[in-house]
């Protein structure tokens, strides 16, 4: 039974040198001994498929996932695999067989995962408050210095508009990785619920600096610009939201609000048209603004 994939050329040699020749190690790597394999192995992460069919052709039973690609999700099939560790360098999936139940039953996260979006989280946050802080207690005593278990607590502390706590988090986050874009912009998100308009700003602005195509930190930025009454700024802002999303109804529709403060009215209307066309039915203000478009032409 192939009993490990390491999806890591730095990781794999290691493994190799430790188990081979009794048991298999397939890596992503040149120098390998078992060359006849590459190109199969190459294969395997080309699709869900084929993962899939490496799995039940080797009879894998777990595999450790060396970092987080953006693929990662599709290849893990709900209810056939349990997370049991985690840290910064990458995960361990056991397959829910009958043979991993101890370990399961001891080790398995069941809340969080790093596959997990966002909004994913707040989700089961919401449902299961109590097991989800418990699972991220468990990962930062785990891995004291991984700044993605503080900034997922600290996530968690804006849900409940505690900021000072998430602010504490972010700092400890952004102190073991200064490069960390999310934390500055989700920082930003606190400094604006304590209203530190300054400090927010300059967190948005950070956040750009590392991440350019973060359309919501030039949303959020221009919206402080716009509250500030720095109304060119927050033009600005607003209309990079628009070139990263041209579908973004929410940026048009603070635009519009700017720019009839500004007495631009023509492109008051301009933007408060294709507000009209991107928002959903149920938007809120597609009546208000239609009157302001009446008003303003």
């Amino acid at each position: 039974m192939t009993e490990y994939i390491d999806v890591a050329a730095s990781k794999g040699g290691y493994f190799i040198w430790h188990l081979y020749p009794k048991q298999q190690v397939y890596i992503d790597g040149r120098g390998i001994p078992y060359i006849d394999h590459y190109h199969e192995f190459n294969g395997i992460f080309n699709s869900a498929l084929n993962f899939q069919r490496a799995i039940d052709r080797y009879k894998i039973e777990y595999f450790y996932w060396a970092g987080f690609p953006n693929a990662t999700k599709q290849f893990i099939t709900p209810g056939k695999w349990s997370l049991v560790y985690w840290d910064k360098f990458g995960a361990l999936f056991l397959k829910n067989t009958s043979a991993n139940q101890a370990v399961i039953q001891k080790h398995a996260y069941r809340y969080l995962s790093p596959l997990m979006s966002d909004n994913e989280i707040k989700k089961i946050y919401r449902q299961e408050q109590v097991e989800v802080e418990k699972e991220i207690a468990r990962l930062i005593n785990l891995d004291p210095t991984y700044q993605v278990f503080y900034a997922m607590r600290a996530y968690l502390a804006i849900i409940d508009k505690d900021f000072e706590s998430a602010i504490t988090d972010y700092n400890q986050a952004l102190g073991l990785d200064p490069k960390f874009a999310s934390a500055y912009f989700y920082r930003g998100i606190a400094y604006k619920g304590k209203k530190l308009y300054d400090l927010a700003a300059a967190d948005y602005t950070k956040a750009l600096e590392l991440d350019h195509t973060n359309k919501l930190a030039y949303a959020n930025r221009g919206y402080i610009y716009q509250m500030q009454g720095k109304y060119e700024l927050a033009i600005a802002d607003y209309s990079q939201a628009i070139e990263l999303d041209p579908s973004d109804a929410s940026a048009y529709f603070n635009r519009g609000i700017v720019y009839e403060k500004n007495n631009q009215h023509s492109e008051a209307v301009a933007s408060y048209k294709s507000f009209l066309k991107y928002a959903t039915p149920s938007d809120p203000n597609i009546e208000q603004i239609k009157k302001k478009i009446t008003r303003l032409e």
